[in-house]
């Protein structure tokens, strides 16, 4: 198989001797699967949006990792690897990164390690049985009487279709179950994950083999007495939308893709990174689960645009200031530094909605930015400003304690001239 591997918004360079137009197409199709824009064209050639992952299609692996913009090597996959645990996708990761060292697995490698990890224990407590509804033809009833079914029977049949709910292995979740682990059993390169997650396949090899779509799997309801499974089956949603079935893939049985867009990563980061660089002051970020909306109807008074900044950041129930998360490279070459004119409408918004005179748009700290980087913007004839702050993130999820502690320092320094 061939490898390549790229960083978010850089080309993707095919090596001579590859049918380079083919394999775009390739890796454009697989993409199609995800719901995300993947890649985008410029003079002819495809780039890498800013997403990061992996995307596994006709014989070719492409790997996308995140730019920092250094020649260091195996830094762009430490700060992949910190990322993911930020964000939640990898749990243990202070085991996790013990494990990279040692068997030098990728990132995303890990996400796969503790899910099989996971599968397994949940496993040891048996196989998924639940109460699903199933039709069948039967000399005695149970349950009720199948009678659509029934009335297209000739007489004299002795077999009386029912349905019934018996408690069994054989149901949705155990079948998700499995697909999952045979997408990960697919998709993995590491001979100890794939010998794990080939046992857990052999586990449940009495359970029906079956195809999920995204929106199948998003169906599945778990119970209270089923969390087990409530990782295993989130992490199979976003499988899902890049685990495709494709008989014109010679040799393979599917294309495989499990990407990550850099803005939903960088926006759950900095939920952490933000309340603790505010804890000092009083101040705590909200969860904005209240409905809020920019218009009202003037006839059914029912909400019209509903208003979701990603931060709302508050004091004794009071709000002091909204913030978003954007993944924006700025440029230091152009007006309001390139930042996108909607964020800045948007942002705007938010501020007049809230009644509050403070909006921060957090961005990725650049190498030309100083330590603290922030630059402000006043709205005329309003006390309101909105805030391009610049955030060191590779720093401040680092494993070192000191470069982490250092970074904290000037973030906080910066929200407090901000905020005060």
């Amino acid at each position: 198989m061939l490898k390549i591997t790229t960083k978010e918004g850089s080309p993707i360079d095919i090596p001579e001797g590859h049918d380079r137009l083919a394999i775009y197409e390739n890796l454009q199709r697989a993409a199609e699967k995800l719901g995300i824009n993947a890649f985008r064209w410029k003079q002819k050639k495809l780039y890498a949006a800013e997403v990061v992952g992996y995307i596994q299609a006709q014989g070719i692996q492409l790997n996308i990792l995140p730019k920092l913009d250094t020649l260091e090597e195996n830094r762009d996959e430490d700060f992949l690897f910190n990322l993911l645990a930020s964000s939640g996708y990898i749990k243990n990761p202070k085991f996790a990164a013990a494990q990279t060292k040692k068997t030098a697995l990728e990132p995303l490698e890990i996400i796969i390690s503790e899910l099989a990890g996971e599968i397994e224990a949940a496993l040891r407590g048996g196989i998924p049985r639940r109460y699903e509804e199933t039709r069948e033809d039967s000399q005695s009833i149970r349950g009720k009487i199948d009678f659509p079914r029934l009335s297209t029977r000739p007489p004299g049949n002795t077999l009386i279709p029912i349905l019934h709910s018996p408690l069994s292995a054989g149901n949705k979740l155990s079948q998700a179950v499995k697909f999952i682990t045979g997408a990960l059993h697919h998709r993995t390169t590491s001979s100890i994950n794939r010998q794990r997650l080939g046992a857990i396949l052999e586990l449940l090899s009495n359970i029906k083999n079956r195809e999920f779509s995204s929106r199948e799997l998003h169906l599945i309801k778990i119970s209270r007495h089923e969390t087990q499974w409530e990782r295993t089956i989130s992490i199979g949603q976003m499988l899902s939308t890049g685990h495709s079935p494709d008989p014109t893939f010679s040799g393979e049985s599917s294309a495989f893709s499990l990407l990550f867009k850099l803005e939903h990563l960088f926006e759950r980061s900095m939920r952490k990174i933000i309340s603790e660089s505010i804890k000092d002051s009083g101040l705590k970020v909200l969860n904005n689960n209240l409905p809020l909306y920019l218009l009202n109807d003037a006839q059914s008074k029912k909400g019209i645009v509903q208003l979701r900044p990603d931060y709302v950041l508050h004091k004794n129930e009071n709000y002091i200031a909204i913030a978003d998360a954007k993944w924006k490279r700025l440029d230091r070459t152009k007006r309001a530094y390139g930042v996108d004119r909607d964020d800045l409408y948007q942002i705007n918004a938010y501020l007049g909605r809230f009644k509050v005179e403070k909006g921060i748009v957090f961005v990725p700290r650049l190498p030309w930015m100083q330590a603290g980087w922030s630059v402000m913007y006043e709205i005329p004839e309003s006390p309101a400003k909105i805030y391009l702050v610049g955030v060191d993130l590779e720093c401040l999820l680092s494993r070192n304690e000191i470069t982490r502690k250092e970074a904290y320092t000037s973030l906080s320094c910066t929200l407090k001239n901000i905020l005060n």
